[in-house]
């Protein structure tokens, strides 16, 4: 059985035109709970899987925050996404297992 929960964000001002388009989408899925950074043409272009709910949500949180305060360019560059299409179901098949592909830099404390 798969429950999807499911949650964007508007929109928010930072890119070249004046807005940052990426969204950001919870899920809960089989495999448990997921986020998924969503490209402005609709494409999940990265997906960190969370160990819970609370996982979860926080790390959208962080995220639709860094959609708030960064350009696309700066916002692609930090999350590592690559400019353009990656095909339809968004990120690269080994994108789930590739630490590299769906977590940004880990900032020091």
């Amino acid at each position: 059985m798969s429950s999807a929960v499911a949650a964007t964000v508007a929109p928010a001002s930072s890119g070249s035109d004046g807005v940052n388009r990426y969204t950001v989408a919870e899920h809960l899925g089989e495999q448990g709970w997921s986020v998924a950074i969503v490209s402005p043409g609709g494409a999940e272009v990265a997906v960190r899987a969370c160990r819970d709910e609370h996982e979860a949500r926080t790390y959208a949180s962080t995220v639709r925050q860094h959609i708030a305060w960064l350009s696309e360019p700066t916002f692609r560059e930090y999350y590592r996404l690559e400019q353009g299409a990656r095909g339809a179901q968004g990120a690269s098949a080994d994108a789930s297992t590739d630490a590299r592909a769906v977590a940004p830099r880990e900032q020091e404390a």
